[in-house]
């Protein structure tokens, strides 16, 4: 992409992003989905129109990621916050609650199938499933309580705790399903907590560490030999 094109791009997008701002009360819901549409629609075709053949060549027929990332759908945890090109490598499963069970069939195919030898399971701060798990969530839709159904936060006193009895809870789950492949050490299954808020002390958008392969304490998780040599891993405390 072209200097010029960039800059086109940028003051579009931002012009878009002010309009939303703005005018989002007053504005339909049509009015709104049409301008994310006119959004979506023109950065794609700047999208196009920047690359060629050689962009799509490595991954036209086939897929190789290393990491399967169980995430939450919250629009505010996106893959390229993990990785700087996401494409081809991380095989992304999104639901409510960062939950194993909710898509145990695409968790199967990452690491069964595709064969990543990481297993990401990802929570994040000011989760709106783990928060209603917490309050209590009769009143809503049974699909959605079918979902919340599957979270376990273990009796937790404070979001902070169950954030992190959550991601324990499905690593629980990846340790009996996919076991002989981890004590083989050909799938490491890895907790963390993408934290909007800081509320860990790292920085917000920061990665925590909370669990590696059922292990809980930092001492654990920072002297394990995935993790050692690397310093700027943020292990919680």
């Amino acid at each position: 992409m072209t200097w010029k094109k960039s800059c086109i791009l940028l003051c579009f997008i931002t012009l878009i992003g002010l309009q939303g701002v703005l005018y989002s009360k007053e504005n339909t819901p049509s009015e709104r989905a049409k301008d994310k549409l006119q959004t979506i629609i023109f950065v794609n075709d700047e999208f196009v129109s920047s690359r060629n053949l050689a962009d799509f060549k490595p991954f036209l027929e086939s897929q190789s990621p290393v990491v399967t990332a169980v995430m939450c759908s919250d629009s505010r945890v996106q893959p390229p916050s993990l990785h700087d090109n996401p494409k081809g490598r991380l095989f992304t499963i999104r639901n409510i609650g960062n939950q194993v069970a909710s898509n145990e069939g695409s968790v199967d195919y990452g690491v069964l199938m595709l064969k990543t030898p990481l297993l990401l399971i990802l929570g994040h701060t000011d989760c709106g499933a783990v928060k209603a798990v917490m309050k209590g969530y009769a009143d809503l839709k049974p699909s959605i309580k079918a979902e919340l159904d599957t979270i376990n936060i273990d009796h937790a006193k404070d979001e902070k705790q169950a954030l992190i009895n959550n991601v324990n809870s499905q690593i629980e789950i990846a340790l009996k399903k996919y076991r002989d492949l981890i004590d083989s050490k050909d799938l490491f299954v890895v907790g963390g907590i993408y934290d909007i808020q800081n509320i860990f002390g790292y920085g917000n958008g920061a990665l925590v560490f909370t669990n590696i392969n059922g292990l809980h304490s930092p001492d654990q998780i920072s002297k394990h030999s995935l993790f050692e040599g690397l310093e700027k891993a943020k292990i919680i405390r």
